[in-house]
């Protein structure tokens, strides 16, 4: 009944995009409205509503609706500069991603990653106002923004642990890559959560091509994962020394070169970190 309404009311199939009738959804209340109402649609993928057999074909159906009919639309809020109706958009598209694997992969295939300024939705933090009193700004600083649910969501095609599913995840350009850049700024726990799902999703992926594994782990994400090691969260660090240990071992090696190929490119990215986390890589590659 929801998500009928919602899609009835505010996602209108006849309608174009350009249609002026949509005007007041862009902006005043109607833009609060749109919010509101992806939100609702959002938490029905969430699963935060009773767990039934009707609740399960209801939030298929959301998804697959969304997708197949209304990706246009999103395009279009994600082009916003409103925080919350870009969170709310992010917790869609990770809800349509966690519905099943096979709408999974059918939003990684038709979704368009290249969209102007979706990339920068990575670098997306919340920022508190310098004039803010520090309680409040300690208060704020708490909140998810925009980068963790992008976040969310680059590492939600991971989840089903498909080779084929995981290997076009990570050959797209600032998706996984935009996750990692600036990694040891986010909050430990939010870090945290990304090397688990890259150790638990990618590494110790056994059907994952090595050639993949070898194209992601290159300087650059070593670099980002270095950084971590210097952590004052000891959870944090222990599980980016896992990580790092970790890689090496996972790759089966046919020939010389290739393991020579890894070991400079893990060797690269030591050096990027400091001289201290530099020392402890060159002991795992020994």
């Amino acid at each position: 009944m929801v998500s009928k309404f919602c899609f009835r009311c505010f996602f209108p199939c006849h309608l174009k995009l350009c249609d002026p009738s949509l005007a007041p959804l862009e902006e005043g209340d109607g833009n609060r409205i749109v919010t509101l109402v992806i939100e609702t649609l959002a938490n029905v993928l969430e699963k935060k509503f009773d767990e039934g057999l009707r609740t399960v074909k209801t939030r298929q159906g959301v998804a697959a609706k969304v997708l197949s009919e209304h990706l246009q639309l999103l395009y279009r809020y994600l082009g916003t500069e409103r925080d919350q109706l870009l969170k709310v958009c992010l917790r869609l598209l990770t809800g349509i991603s966690s519905t099943s694997q096979a709408l999974s992969a059918q939003l990684l295939r038709t979704f368009n990653f290249g969209l102007e300024g979706f990339s920068r939705l990575a670098n997306r933090r919340f920022h508190v106002p310098k004039k803010e009193k520090k309680e409040k700004a300690q208060i704020d600083a708490g909140r998810v923004d925009v980068r963790s649910l992008f976040s969310s969501f680059a590492l939600s095609f991971l989840q089903w642990k498909d080779p084929a599913l995981t290997s076009s995840a990570l050959g797209i350009k600032d998706l996984i890559g935009g996750v990692l850049r600036g990694l040891s700024q986010d909050p430990p726990k939010q870090a945290l959560t990304v090397v688990r799902d890259v150790l638990e999703h990618v590494v110790r992926l056994k059907q994952l091509p090595r050639q993949t594994k070898v194209f992601f782990f290159n300087a650059f994400a070593l670099r980002h994962f270095c950084s971590l090691l210097s952590s004052e969260d000891q959870e944090l660090s222990s599980a980016a020394n896992e990580l790092l240990k970790e890689v090496p071992k996972s790759l089966t090696f046919n020939s010389t070169t290739t393991k020579s190929h890894l070991l400079v490119v893990l060797f690269q990215g030591a050096m990027a970190a400091s001289q201290q986390q530099s020392d402890l890589i060159q002991k795992q590659l020994r």
